[in-house]
C-alpha cells in the first residue's frame, strides 16, 4: 500500500551515526530505521533530508494557526558521544537568534556547518560578528586525512 504524507509532518532522527529513523507523527508504526555502512554516508541522508524538511516548514502558510511561524527544526546540543542523536521534529521551536548566548550561538553554528546548511551557518556566523566574538573553527581529527598530502 502507498501512502502520500505531508514533508512537513515527517520526524527524522539520528539515533547514531550510522543509524538513523524516519516516523510519520501521530501514526503507529510508521517508523523505518535506516543502517547506514559508512558514517559518511549516514551525514549525507541527515544534510538532504534536514536541508528538505526545514524547506517545506518554512513555505507552511500562516493561516490556521493564528498568525504563529511554522516550527523550526529542533538541533538538541552536540552530541558529546556516537550513541546521542539529533533530532528533526517539528514539536520544539528555537529559541530567536537575537536571544541566544554567544556560546549557544557558537553551537549553533557548529551544528550548522556539520549538517552542510549553509544559510543557517551565515545567519549564526554574522550573529556572532555583530557581537564581536571570535572564533577557531578545527576539524575533527576525523576529518583529517590518513595519509599526508604532498
Amino acid at each position: 500500500t502507498v501512502t502520500d504524507f505531508k514533508l512537513r509532518d515527517i520526524s527524522y532522527e539520528q539515533k547514531s551515526a550510522k543509524c538513523h529513523e524516519l516516523q510519520v507523527p501521530g501514526l503507529p508504526g510508521s517508523s523505518l530505521e535506516f543502517s547506514f555502512d559508512e558514517e559518511r554516508e549516514g551525514q549525507k541522508w541527515w544534510t538532504v533530508l534536514s536541508s528538505s524538511l526545514r524547506e517545506a516548514r518554512k513555505d507552511v502558510p500562516n493561516h490556521g494557526n493564528g498568525g504563529a511561524k511554522p516550527p523550526v527544526l529542533d538541533r538538541p546540543a552536540m552530541p558529546p558521544n556516537k550513541n546521542s542523536y539529533r533530532s528533526l521534529s517539528a514539536e520544539a521551536p528555537e529559541m530567536p537568534i537575537d536571544l541566544c548566548t554567544k556560546e549557544e550561538l557558537g553551537l549553533r553554528l557548529s551544528r550548522a556547518i556539520e549538517c552542510g546548511d549553509q544559510e543557517l551557518a551565515a545567519q549564526f556566523a554574522a550573529a556572532l560578528a555583530k557581537q564581536k566574538v571570535s572564533l577557531q573553527i578545527q576539524l575533527k581529527p576525523s576529518c583529517y586525512p590518513k595519509t599526508e598530502i604532498w
